[in-house]
């Protein structure tokens, strides 16, 4: 049997303080003395509540005498609010207004960026959005009025071409391959990085929609660059008049005999002219006249006759990679969006002087490509330089004797070809050797055949885009402006030699009067 522990003193000291102080305040409510003074301690009315009740009562006692006379007077009356019932009603209405939303300005960082972003956009878009207007108006103008389109080639044209190209003229490259080149490597990098941060991304929808965001501006931008340039530089010019109309050529139909007789012409030209150049140990043409202050000078010379053609004139440049212009059988090419005229650095250096004077004349607006191979012959005619002079007389007599094969007898087109010099089919046949390697080379990144076969289907789908109805075939209608240009120029030295007759013969006459 166990026993219980005593408690000890220290026991009854360790009790909790709170046991301690409820015994202490039992005792004291027992206490009378305590209970008054707690009476003493419960709050009294406010002074103001004291107020609002004597006011009350006075304004009751005003109410009821100033009821009596109303009864008397006009037998009715109406019993206005206490003060106690207005202050409750105002204490009621602005505990509702405290319920009202309150409107504030959100200066967080993340607010204030997204409003910044906002207005960017808001402000690219007052740029893109005009410019792409006014390039589908202009062109809407140019396609139904070639007065207007030949009012802005002759007016507002060689002022923009003019100061863009100064531009782009001071880069010693082509400017114009490196922005192809810059827009291939950023398609081919930015679409599958976009596909692929599209599918990481897929669950944050804030990145996803920056991210398109990006893009869409990006490309809307490049779009509206290249809209705008190709408009000015390029798509009006295509709906001027024609040459032919512009100076007046007759543009007539003529017959085989006629066509055969410019043949006849040209081949004489294009024999005296292979007599002139320079030659290798093998017989083959070398190029001694350079491609810029010549080709220029070229163009200018017509400028008396042609206005349109005078004036400041950009530097042809080479393409860096020409081997694949020569897959697409590109002799030179014209840049609007950088004003610039190019030509293919790998060709056999005969078609060079002719293919830079033809590029040459597009910066000038004239865009349709037979116009172009005339203007280049044109200016390699009226240049002192012989390898000039012979690049296009070639290139015209390649022109008309293949509209000779399809116009003329077998018997004319074999005497025609008969009478090439030796020299000219030397020059001819490096030409023909030079394309045939091109054709069967493995050097390019696709096959030259495709390559060739694209760029074909490019070219005419461009070409009747503009307006030319028979797209590439228009280069062939050079054939029409060198008959007019030729048979004028016969006209021209009839009427000179009856005049020169005439002149004579009333010199003799005088002579003998006398």
């Amino acid at each position: 049997m166990s026993e219980q522990p005593k408690r000890s003193a220290l026991f009854e000291n360790e009790k909790p303080a709170a046991d301690r102080q409820g015994s202490a305040f039992m005792q004291a409510m027992q206490d009378s003395s305590f209970m008054e003074s707690m009476k003493d301690a419960q709050p009294q009315k406010s002074r103001y509540d004291e107020m609002l009740e004597q006011l009350d009562t006075e304004e009751q006692q005003e109410m009821s005498s100033s009821a009596v006379k109303t009864a008397s007077g006009n037998g009715s009356g109406d019993k206005k609010p206490s003060r106690r019932e207005k202050a409750e009603k105002a204490k009621n209405g602005s505990e509702k207004r405290s319920f009202e939303p309150i409107e504030y300005e959100d200066t967080s960082e993340v607010s204030q960026r997204l409003k910044k972003a906002r207005k960017r956009r808001e402000h690219q878009l007052l740029v893109i959005g005009p410019v792409l207007f006014i390039c589908v108006v202009l062109n809407i103008i140019a396609w139904n009025s070639s007065s207007f389109s030949l009012w802005y080639m002759q007016e507002v044209f060689p002022k923009i071409s003019t100061l863009y190209a100064r531009l782009t003229n001071r880069i010693p490259f082509s400017f114009g391959e490196l922005l192809i080149q810059i827009g291939l490597w950023i398609v081919g990098i930015s679409t599958p990085l976009f596909i692929l941060l599209m599918i990481v991304k897929k669950k944050d929808r804030d990145f996803k929609r920056t991210v398109r965001r990006i893009y869409q501006y990006f490309y809307a931008w490049v779009l509206t660059f290249v809209l705008l340039t190709e408009t000015l530089n390029c798509f009006i010019l295509y709906h001027t008049p024609t040459f032919a109309k512009m100076y007046d050529y007759p543009g007539k139909w003529y017959t085989p005999s006629q066509l055969e007789q410019l043949c006849d012409y040209l081949i004489a030209e294009t024999n005296a002219a292979a007599a002139e150049v320079k030659r290798d140990k093998d017989g083959r043409f070398i190029l001694t006249a350079d491609l810029d202050d010549t080709a220029k000078a070229s163009m200018r010379k017509l400028a008396k006759e042609y206005p349109e053609l005078g004036g400041w004139y950009t530097s042809p440049k080479p393409i860096k990679h020409s081997f694949f212009m020569s897959q697409q059988y590109l002799l030179g090419i014209y840049f609007p969006f950088t004003m610039e005229a190019n030509y293919n650095d790998e060709i056999p250096k005969l078609n060079l002087p002719d293919t830079v004077c033809h590029e040459l004349a597009h910066t000038k607006g004239f865009m349709r490509e037979d116009e172009a191979n005339f203007i280049g012959f044109l200016a390699c005619d009226a240049s002192e330089s012989p390898d000039y002079r012979y690049s296009g007389y070639l290139r015209a007599m390649k022109y008309v004797i293949a509209q000779c094969e399809e116009n003329c007898s077998e018997k004319t087109v074999a005497r025609l070809y008969d009478s090439i010099s030796d020299e000219v089919l030397i020059d001819w046949n490096v030409n023909i050797e030079h394309w045939q390697k091109v054709q069967k080379s493995d050097e390019g990144l696709f096959d030259s055949e495709k390559v060739a076969e694209v760029s074909d289907k490019v070219s005419d789908a461009s070409m009747k885009l503009n307006g030319v109805e028979d797209g590439k075939k228009s280069y062939d209608r050079v054939t029409d402006l060198l008959l007019d240009w030729y048979f004028m120029q016969q006209e021209e030295e009839t009427k000179g030699s009856e005049n020169h007759e005439t002149h004579a013969v009333e010199d003799k006459d005088l002579t003998e009067v006398k």
